[in-house]
Protein backbone atom coordinates (compact mmCIF):
# COMPACT_ATOMS: atom_id res chain seq x y z
CA UNK A 1 0.00 0.00 0.00
CA UNK A 2 1.35 3.42 -0.96
CA UNK A 3 2.01 5.89 1.83
CA UNK A 4 -0.64 8.33 0.61
CA UNK A 5 -3.22 5.56 0.73
CA UNK A 6 -2.08 4.68 4.25
CA UNK A 7 -2.47 8.31 5.30
CA UNK A 8 -6.00 8.43 3.86
CA UNK A 9 -6.92 5.18 5.63
CA UNK A 10 -5.53 6.51 8.92
CA UNK A 11 -7.67 9.63 8.61
CA UNK A 12 -10.74 7.55 7.78
CA UNK A 13 -10.21 5.19 10.74
CA UNK A 14 -9.52 8.13 13.07
CA UNK A 15 -12.82 9.69 12.01
CA UNK A 16 -14.65 6.45 12.81
CA UNK A 17 -12.92 6.18 16.20
CA UNK A 18 -13.95 9.73 17.10
CA UNK A 19 -17.57 8.92 16.22
CA UNK A 20 -17.51 5.52 17.97
CA UNK A 21 -17.99 3.85 14.63
CA UNK A 22 -15.45 1.02 14.76
CA UNK A 23 -17.32 -1.16 17.21
CA UNK A 24 -14.22 -1.60 19.40
CA UNK A 25 -14.57 -0.52 23.01
CA UNK A 26 -11.68 1.19 24.71
CA UNK A 27 -9.72 4.37 25.24
CA UNK A 28 -9.94 6.59 22.16
CA UNK A 29 -6.75 8.42 23.08
CA UNK A 30 -4.67 5.23 22.98
CA UNK A 31 -6.31 4.02 19.76
CA UNK A 32 -5.65 7.36 18.03
CA UNK A 33 -2.11 7.49 19.40
CA UNK A 34 -1.49 4.05 17.96
CA UNK A 35 -2.45 5.38 14.54
CA UNK A 36 0.36 7.92 14.81
CA UNK A 37 2.73 5.08 15.69
CA UNK A 38 1.64 3.16 12.60
CA UNK A 39 2.13 6.20 10.38
CA UNK A 40 5.64 6.78 11.68
CA UNK A 41 6.51 3.08 11.41
CA UNK A 42 5.38 3.08 7.77
CA UNK A 43 7.54 6.15 7.05
CA UNK A 44 10.46 4.09 8.36
CA UNK A 45 9.44 0.90 6.48
CA UNK A 46 9.01 -0.97 9.77
CA UNK A 47 6.71 -3.99 9.82
CA UNK A 48 6.75 -4.53 13.61
CA UNK A 49 6.58 -2.28 16.66
CA UNK A 50 6.23 -2.88 20.40
CA UNK A 51 3.39 -1.47 22.48
CA UNK A 52 3.58 -1.11 26.27
CA UNK A 53 1.07 -0.36 28.99
CA UNK A 54 2.48 0.74 32.34
CA UNK A 55 -0.18 0.03 34.96
CA UNK A 56 -2.60 -2.71 33.92
CA UNK A 57 -5.01 -2.95 36.89
CA UNK A 58 -8.12 -4.90 35.83
CA UNK A 59 -6.79 -5.31 32.30
CA UNK A 60 -9.37 -3.25 30.42
CA UNK A 61 -6.75 -0.98 28.88
CA UNK A 62 -4.57 -3.90 27.87
CA UNK A 63 -7.53 -5.72 26.30
CA UNK A 64 -8.39 -2.56 24.38
CA UNK A 65 -4.83 -2.37 23.04
CA UNK A 66 -5.07 -6.02 22.00
CA UNK A 67 -8.33 -5.42 20.11
CA UNK A 68 -7.08 -2.33 18.33
CA UNK A 69 -3.74 -3.83 17.36
CA UNK A 70 -5.48 -6.91 15.98
CA UNK A 71 -7.63 -4.60 13.85
CA UNK A 72 -4.67 -2.46 12.76
CA UNK A 73 -2.61 -5.51 11.88
CA UNK A 74 -5.19 -6.48 9.27
CA UNK A 75 -5.64 -2.93 7.95
CA UNK A 76 -1.98 -1.95 7.70
CA UNK A 77 -0.04 -5.21 7.50
CA UNK A 78 2.01 -4.48 10.60
CA UNK A 79 2.75 -6.69 13.62
CA UNK A 80 2.74 -5.74 17.28
CA UNK A 81 4.18 -7.13 20.49
CA UNK A 82 2.22 -5.95 23.54
CA UNK A 83 3.59 -5.94 27.08
CA UNK A 84 1.80 -4.86 30.24
CA UNK A 85 3.56 -3.97 33.51
CA UNK A 86 1.89 -4.00 36.92
CA UNK A 87 3.00 -4.47 40.51
CA UNK A 88 0.06 -6.83 41.03
CA UNK A 89 -0.51 -6.00 44.70
CA UNK A 90 -2.24 -2.69 44.07
CA UNK A 91 -1.16 0.88 44.66
CA UNK A 92 2.03 1.20 46.75
CA UNK A 93 2.03 3.27 49.92
CA UNK A 94 2.53 6.95 48.97
CA UNK A 95 6.01 8.30 49.74
CA UNK A 96 4.79 11.86 50.26
CA UNK A 97 2.44 14.52 48.82
CA UNK A 98 3.86 13.99 45.32
CA UNK A 99 2.15 10.58 45.14
CA UNK A 100 -1.33 12.09 45.63
CA UNK A 101 -2.25 10.35 48.93
CA UNK A 102 -5.49 12.38 48.81
CA UNK A 103 -6.49 10.37 45.73
CA UNK A 104 -4.94 6.90 46.04
CA UNK A 105 -4.95 4.42 48.91
CA UNK A 106 -2.42 1.58 49.33
CA UNK A 107 -3.82 -1.52 47.67
CA UNK A 108 -6.06 0.34 45.21
CA UNK A 109 -6.33 -1.46 41.85
CA UNK A 110 -5.09 -4.79 43.19
CA UNK A 111 -5.41 -7.42 40.48
CA UNK A 112 -6.22 -11.11 40.27
CA UNK A 113 -3.13 -12.18 38.36
CA UNK A 114 -4.47 -15.59 37.31
CA UNK A 115 -7.70 -14.04 36.04
CA UNK A 116 -5.75 -11.39 34.13
CA UNK A 117 -3.53 -13.98 32.45
CA UNK A 118 -6.70 -15.82 31.45
CA UNK A 119 -8.20 -12.64 29.99
CA UNK A 120 -5.23 -11.78 27.79
CA UNK A 121 -4.94 -15.42 26.65
CA UNK A 122 -1.33 -15.19 25.41
CA UNK A 123 -2.17 -12.19 23.21
CA UNK A 124 0.13 -9.98 25.27
CA UNK A 125 3.01 -10.34 27.70
CA UNK A 126 2.44 -9.52 31.36
CA UNK A 127 5.29 -8.48 33.65
CA UNK A 128 4.45 -8.48 37.38
CA UNK A 129 6.61 -6.61 39.87
CA UNK A 130 7.85 -3.19 40.93
CA UNK A 131 8.73 -1.14 37.82
CA UNK A 132 11.91 -0.07 39.60
CA UNK A 133 13.05 -3.67 39.10
CA UNK A 134 11.17 -4.86 36.03
CA UNK A 135 11.82 -1.93 33.68
CA UNK A 136 15.66 -2.11 33.85
CA UNK A 137 15.54 -5.86 33.20
CA UNK A 138 13.16 -5.35 30.28
CA UNK A 139 15.37 -2.64 28.76
CA UNK A 140 18.47 -4.80 29.08
CA UNK A 141 16.85 -7.54 26.96
CA UNK A 142 14.85 -5.39 24.55
CA UNK A 143 16.01 -5.58 20.91
CA UNK A 144 13.10 -4.32 18.78
CA UNK A 145 11.53 -0.87 18.20
CA UNK A 146 9.19 0.67 20.76
CA UNK A 147 6.22 2.29 19.04
CA UNK A 148 3.68 3.33 21.66
CA UNK A 149 3.47 3.56 25.47
CA UNK A 150 0.43 4.08 27.69
CA UNK A 151 1.32 5.31 31.18
CA UNK A 152 -1.25 4.74 33.93
CA UNK A 153 0.79 4.51 37.13
CA UNK A 154 -1.03 7.33 38.96
CA UNK A 155 1.73 8.14 41.43
CA UNK A 156 4.81 10.29 40.98
CA UNK A 157 7.24 7.71 42.40
CA UNK A 158 6.12 4.82 40.20
CA UNK A 159 5.99 7.01 37.09
CA UNK A 160 9.43 8.47 37.75
CA UNK A 161 10.90 4.97 38.09
CA UNK A 162 9.10 3.69 34.99
CA UNK A 163 10.41 6.51 32.78
CA UNK A 164 13.75 4.68 32.82
CA UNK A 165 12.08 2.89 29.91
CA UNK A 166 13.00 5.91 27.79
CA UNK A 167 16.77 5.72 28.31
CA UNK A 168 17.64 2.86 25.97
CA UNK A 169 19.68 3.23 22.79
CA UNK A 170 18.00 5.75 20.47
CA UNK A 171 17.43 3.23 17.68
CA UNK A 172 15.08 1.24 19.93
CA UNK A 173 12.39 3.91 19.59
CA UNK A 174 10.45 5.68 16.91
CA UNK A 175 12.10 9.12 16.57
CA UNK A 176 8.96 10.66 18.08
CA UNK A 177 7.35 8.03 20.29
CA UNK A 178 3.59 8.53 20.84
CA UNK A 179 2.60 8.39 24.52
CA UNK A 180 -0.59 8.43 26.54
CA UNK A 181 -0.50 9.65 30.17
CA UNK A 182 -3.70 8.74 31.98
CA UNK A 183 -3.38 10.84 35.13
CA UNK A 184 -2.84 14.38 33.90
CA UNK A 185 -5.33 17.27 33.86
CA UNK A 186 -8.45 15.14 34.24
CA UNK A 187 -8.75 15.56 38.03
CA UNK A 188 -8.98 18.91 39.80
CA UNK A 189 -6.30 17.64 42.19
CA UNK A 190 -3.72 16.94 39.46
CA UNK A 191 -1.02 19.61 39.22
CA UNK A 192 2.49 20.35 37.93
CA UNK A 193 4.09 19.52 41.28
CA UNK A 194 2.76 16.01 41.88
CA UNK A 195 1.98 12.77 40.09
CA UNK A 196 2.73 11.98 36.48
CA UNK A 197 3.07 15.65 35.55
CA UNK A 198 5.95 16.19 37.98
CA UNK A 199 7.63 12.99 36.76
CA UNK A 200 7.47 14.30 33.19
CA UNK A 201 8.95 17.68 34.19
CA UNK A 202 11.86 16.10 36.07
CA UNK A 203 12.53 13.66 33.23
CA UNK A 204 12.84 16.56 30.79
CA UNK A 205 15.14 18.46 33.14
CA UNK A 206 17.50 15.50 33.53
CA UNK A 207 17.68 14.31 29.92
CA UNK A 208 19.25 16.53 27.29
CA UNK A 209 18.28 14.47 24.25
CA UNK A 210 15.02 12.87 25.40
CA UNK A 211 12.07 15.24 25.84
CA UNK A 212 8.43 14.44 26.60
CA UNK A 213 6.19 17.03 24.95
CA UNK A 214 2.44 17.53 25.11
CA UNK A 215 0.59 17.10 21.81
CA UNK A 216 -3.04 16.87 22.94
CA UNK A 217 -4.23 20.31 21.85
CA UNK A 218 -3.11 20.27 18.22
CA UNK A 219 -4.20 16.66 17.69
CA UNK A 220 -7.36 16.95 19.79
CA UNK A 221 -6.40 13.72 21.57
CA UNK A 222 -6.74 13.99 25.37
CA UNK A 223 -3.59 13.24 27.38
CA UNK A 224 -1.53 12.73 24.21
CA UNK A 225 2.25 13.27 24.40
CA UNK A 226 5.37 12.28 22.49
CA UNK A 227 8.86 11.31 23.57
CA UNK A 228 11.18 13.14 21.17
CA UNK A 229 14.32 11.06 20.83
CA UNK A 230 16.64 13.89 19.80
CA UNK A 231 19.69 11.63 19.58
CA UNK A 232 17.97 9.27 17.14
CA UNK A 233 19.90 8.99 13.83
CA UNK A 234 16.85 10.40 12.02
CA UNK A 235 16.78 13.44 14.33
CA UNK A 236 20.54 14.11 14.17
CA UNK A 237 20.60 13.98 10.36
CA UNK A 238 22.88 10.94 10.25
CA UNK A 239 20.12 8.95 8.59
CA UNK A 240 17.27 9.99 6.31
CA UNK A 241 13.81 8.45 6.70
CA UNK A 242 12.79 6.29 3.74
CA UNK A 243 9.64 8.45 3.49
CA UNK A 244 9.16 12.03 4.76
CA UNK A 245 7.37 12.63 8.07
CA UNK A 246 4.86 15.04 6.57
CA UNK A 247 1.53 13.98 8.06
CA UNK A 248 -0.59 16.76 9.53
CA UNK A 249 -2.94 16.36 12.52
CA UNK A 250 -5.93 14.17 11.72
Amino acid sequence: MQLKNIENKIRDIASHIRSNGLGIHGNRSTSLGLLMSIWEAKCLDLDHIDVIELGVANGNGLLSLIEYTEFYKKEFDIDFTITGFDVGSGMPKPVDHRDHPELWLPGDFRIDIDELFEKIDNRANLVIGDVNDTIPEFCQNFSRVLGFVSVDLDQYTSTKNALALFQMDATKYLPALPLYFDDVETSFMFNDYCGEELAITEFNQKNEFRKICKKSSIYNIPNFYALHVLDHPICTGKQLPPHPFSMQPF
